[in-house]
């Protein structure tokens, strides 16, 4: 029975693949720097090593017996899960070394859709760093570069639903979004994912090959949140006026910036009880207004103030999945060609339109989809 070892076990690819790797026989070990995480993947033929993929002792310990190593580690965002170099580079180095001191000679690596030299965002700058620290090994390796994954728990359509969802969201209904949306994805499910990685551990034709993975439908942003918005029952204007981004922008600020600096100056001026009456009169009433749900309007951001805000953002002091990198693969869009992984891991991908109503039937979430309506990766320190 072959040992397969997994880096980056407890996050979102891992907690699909390790069930599947244990059902088609495998022995798994999962190298996660908290093993109080793994308490939720299976505890049978599934054995947690607690250490720091930086740390050389602790790939040692993982890699010893060894067959195969599935490397899955990655990170979006810097802030709070250490560097991308450290994340995408340092531990692949350390798990190379462990991997050649034990034997092992099979790696799968998760890398991504738009690592390239020289490219834009350092995401992706180390990402191919790190293919060519395998590319240059003697190791049996194969590479697969994804586009966005999704599926139950995931980190992106479920970060989109829960802002939805917001209380503030709903009343307002304004939808900021880089140019508008326009940017492509090609979603790809990770049913997919885990079945490309599991085919190509038993293929020998798949060593030395590397594999885009992404779905069959390429689709812009905003459609993604329409399609999100829709099934979530809240209407959608897509198509709105100037005049009506204008108005709700309008009680926006005047709810959360005229009335608020009319407060602080009748504190400092001393208003009459006459002019407080009015103000707490219209503010109430302008409240009351705002509270009834509004069709969700789609608030297209010039990429140069996406770029202002998102570095703004990065300041705040909450762990928030918005920054300069992520905007940055966002602007260039996730789109590629999928017909090698097609052909030879047999896949026949599924159709991210066609997914979404049974992807949130559990949540009971419904969502009547039609064509014409329109991590990411592992964690390495947060996660």
């Amino acid at each position: 029975m072959a040992t397969v070892l997994v880096t980056g076990g407890t996050g979102f690819v891992g907690s699909h693949l390790i069930p599947r790797l244990i059902e088609l026989g495998y022995q798994v070990r999962v190298l996660t720097r908290h093993a109080i995480r793994g308490r939720a993947l299976p505890a049978e033929r599934c054995t947690i090593i607690e250490g720091s993929p930086l740390d050389p002792d602790a790939c040692r310990r993982a890699s010893r017996e060894t067959d195969a190593v599935i490397h899955l580690i990655g990170i979006l965002t810097e802030r709070g899960q250490g560097s991308y170099r450290e994340a995408h580079v340092q531990a692949t180095r350390q798990l190379l070394a462990a991997a050649k001191e034990n034997g092992v000679r099979r790696w799968l690596h998760m890398s991504a859709l738009g690592s390239r030299p020289y490219a834009p965002s350092r995401y992706h700058e180390t990402k191919w760093t790190a293919e060519e620290l395998i590319r240059s090994s003697d190791l049996h390796w194969t590479i697969f570069r994804p586009s966005v994954i999704f599926g139950r728990d995931d980190h992106f359509l479920t970060s989109l639903r829960h802002l939805f969802s917001q209380r503030l969201f709903r009343y307002f209904g304004l939808l900021p979004l880089p140019q508008g949306g326009v940017s492509l994805l090609q979603p790809v499910a990770i049913r997919d994912v885990v079945t490309a990685f599991t085919r190509a551990l038993v293929l020998p034709a798949t060593i030395g090959k590397e594999y885009v993975l992404c779905g069959p439908d390429r689709i812009s942003l905003s459609e993604i949140c329409f399609l999100l918005l829709q099934g979530e029952r809240q209407p959608v204007c897509r198509s709105s006026s100037k005049a009506r981004l204008l108005s709700r922008l309008l009680l926006f600020a005047t709810l959360f910036t005229l009335f608020p600096l009319s407060t602080l100056a009748g504190v400092l001026g001393g208003f009459s009880p006459e002019e407080w009456s009015f103000l707490l009169s219209a503010w109430g009433g302008l409240g009351l207004l705002s509270m009834r749900q509004r069709p969700v309007l789609f608030l297209p951001i010039p990429w140069p103030v996406a770029r202002t805000l998102a570095r703004l953002v990065e300041k705040l002091p909450w762990n928030l999945p918005i920054g300069r990198e992520p905007l940055l693969m966002l602007e260039e869009g996730n789109i590629g060609d999928s017909s090698a992984a097609a052909g030879d891991l047999g896949l026949e991908f599924l159709s991210f339109r066609d997914s979404l109503a049974g992807l949130f039937a559990s949540t009971q979430v419904s969502l009547p989809l039609s064509k014409s309506g329109l991590d990411e990766e592992d964690g390495f320190r947060k996660r």
